[in-house]
């Protein structure tokens, strides 16, 4: 391939990127519109769900607040009966948050309706041909997402 199609590609890669970012930054914030929970909540159950049980201060910091700001947001929580409090079996000083049913159950119904929300405006929005092409973005999509190496080695140049 010779510069100028090197260029040309590179400038066409580059915008699909950009227009891909802003498409998916688009729909995350559709998508959080759909949820009965706010995101910060949210956020916290799935991480409790992906991660197990887990103290307030790891989950500070994996969620990168300020540990004020998580010990609110599970008051939150355990308020609304989405979490469960217990001493830590290999220390008893720390208490471990897990998911309750309802917490399990608040994760579902989010998903539900965003998923329901979805499917609805794939429905109404795109013909047959579009849906098919739609289902092979999303086989793209989890390519490129899976691609950790790829993203590795750009960041090295």
């Amino acid at each position: 391939m010779d510069a100028a199609t090197t260029r040309a590609t590179d400038q066409r890669t580059t915008a699909i990127a950009d227009d891909l970012r802003g498409a998916v930054s688009r729909l995350v914030r559709r998508l959080r519109a759909e949820h009965v929970l706010p995101p910060h909540q949210f956020s916290v159950l799935i991480a409790i769900e992906r991660s197990g049980p887990q103290t307030a201060s790891q989950l500070a910091a994996q969620e990168h607040v300020r540990p004020q700001s998580m010990a609110h947001t599970l008051l939150q929580l355990d308020t609304a009966g989405f979490i469960t409090r217990s001493a830590d079996p290999s220390d008893g000083r720390q208490t471990l948050i897990a998911l309750s049913e309802a917490g399990r159950g608040a994760i579902s119904d989010q998903r539900q309706e965003t998923t329901s929300w979805l499917s609805g405006a794939i429905a109404a929005e795109l013909s047959t041909e579009e849906r098919d092409a739609l289902a092979h973005a999303v086989t793209l999509l989890d390519r490129l997402v899976a691609s950790q190496g790829a993203l590795h080695r750009h960041a090295d140049r």
